[in-house]
């Protein structure tokens, strides 16, 4: 009879603590919860309970989980993260007091969230979900699902979204049209082609580049600040009614005509590979970025955007450029263009890092600050084109240049120069040291090169009051 007793009382025991104990099969996970005191029991398989029960916020990243099971004991769990580990599925159905999830850098091919209707910001970027439930999650502020494999998404009852990032997903349509309360969404390389942003009126970025978007209606957002819908299928684009955009990015796509007066504050445009013609951007003095390679602009005035740093019109139709008022470029790409007179001298010539006027057969002059250093610093011009400090001196009304000729170029030994009148000249290489000088007169001369090394020369022929300089390659 005592044994009986005994036993009786020992399963009763036994009962009793397994179910004050909720199991943790993952090693590392309840390595995790020992390292921060929240594991009192040490490492055996399972947590107290009421040790589970008393955590509000839980913390596990990196930290090489693969199985998160036993998180359903955390009952009054409000935030967790458990980003970069090795999780393959997630249920979080017992911890109904979740607010905020970030669980990015998985390999979660299902989650369940449908029970926690008090989810805020549900975070779970670069993960494999094809599919997600977010209809019971009214409450969501933030979601962001950037980098997964979503072909469909329904975020009608998400009504109080502000945030939303569905960036690199596979989806091919996208209703926002209930997410009255959006200011941010980020929809980028995706397939979608159509998109309703017509009742996202407090929107101040919108980003839905790399779509297959052929039209688009942002004249209800006054206060969109960031619109980029680059790499569409987009024939129009009306930001006329967006006075407070600075950024505005549409290239690669179908683009005609764009009216940017009315974007007063606009710092960034960039429109390349459309079909623009002309462009006009006397009314953005805040421009700092205009990038339009691609297009078929002839004439552009810039004189105003005087804080401009980059000009970027490869590749257009220009025959004549004037960057005098631009102090502060650093970059100046104008390369496959028709050019015959191009200005640069904007008094800060120090300051561009990037210079290219390739491919501009008829160039050749450019007006610059000092010709020493653009001979020693921008090496992308043709090899017709010099850079002088008054090319309007040297045109051929006021000198005949055309009837200069030296030849051949590129030489070996000896150069033969061509002039119709007594001249000076002097050679400088590309560091701007004179390496020769000398006078020559009226008729045929011959000139000694042998003792050049290879490279790239520079001959400037000057009388008292005129100038000209030109490039010569020695072989």
């Amino acid at each position: 009879m005592k044994r009986s007793v005994l036993c009786f009382i020992l399963i009763i025991a036994t009962t009793n603590l397994f179910s004050q104990t909720t199991a943790i099969p993952d090693a590392n996970f309840e390595q995790a919860l020992i390292d921060q005191s929240i594991d009192t029991n040490g490492l055996n398989g399972n947590i107290l309970n009421s040790d589970a029960e008393a955590v509000l916020y839980l913390f596990v990243q990196s930290s090489g989980i693969t199985d998160l099971t036993g998180i359903e004991a955390f009952t009054a769990l409000i935030v967790l993260n458990c980003s970069s580990n090795a999780l393959t599925n997630l249920s979080l159905t017992q911890n109904l007091a979740l607010s905020n999830l970030s669980c990015q850098s998985n390999n979660l091919a299902s989650i369940d969230v449908t029970q926690n209707a008090a989810l805020t910001s549900l975070h779970l970027v670069f993960n494999s979900l094809t599919s997600i439930d977010v209809t019971n999650n009214i409450a969501l502020v933030n979601l962001n699902l950037y980098g997964n494999q979503l072909t469909s998404l329904d975020v009608t009852q998400n009504t109080a979204l502000t945030t939303l990032t569905l960036l690199s997903n596979q989806l091919a349509s996208l209703d926002i049209t209930q997410n009255t309360a959006l200011t941010n969404i980020t929809c980028e390389y995706n397939q979608i082609t159509s998109l309703d942003v017509t009742q996202n009126t407090l929107l101040t970025n919108l980003n839905c580049a790399h779509n297959l978007i052929t039209s688009i209606d942002v004249t209800q957002i006054p206060g969109l600040i960031n619109l980029n819908c680059a790499f569409n299928q987009l024939p129009s684009l009306d930001v006329t009614q967006n006075p407070v955009l600075t950024i505005l990015s549409f290239g690669a796509n179908q683009i005609m005509n764009i009216d940017v007066t009315q974007n007063t504050i606009l710092e960034t445009l960039w429109f390349h590979n459309n079909q623009i013609s002309s462009v006009d951007v006397t009314q953005n003095i805040e421009l700092t970025s205009l990038y339009f390679p691609d297009n078929a602009i002839s004439s552009i005035d810039v004189t105003q955007n005087v804080l401009l740093t980059e000009f970027g019109g490869s590749n257009n139709l220009f025959s004549e450029l004037n960057l005098s008022m631009n102090p502060v470029l650093t970059t100046i790409g104008v390369n496959d263009n028709m050019l015959e007179s191009l200005n640069v001298q904007n008094g800060n010539n120090t300051n561009v890092i990037s210079f290219n006027t390739l491919s501009n057969p008829n160039l050749e002059c450019v007006t610059v600050d000092d010709i020493v250093y653009s001979n020693t610093n921008w090496m992308n011009i043709d090899i017709q084109t010099s850079f002088n400090d008054d090319c309007e001196a040297l045109s051929v009304q006021d000198y005949e240049i055309n009837n200069i000729e030296v030849f051949p170029n590129p030489a070996n030994n000896v150069i033969t120069i061509a002039i119709n009148e007594n001249v000076s000249y002097k050679i400088v290489n590309n560091l701007g040291q004179e390496i020769l000088n000398g006078h020559l007169l009226n008729g045929t001369n011959e000139l000694n090169i042998a003792d050049l090394q290879s490279g790239v020369y520079f001959i400037n022929f000057s009388t008292a009051t005129k100038a000209v300089t030109y490039k010569l390659l020695k072989k």
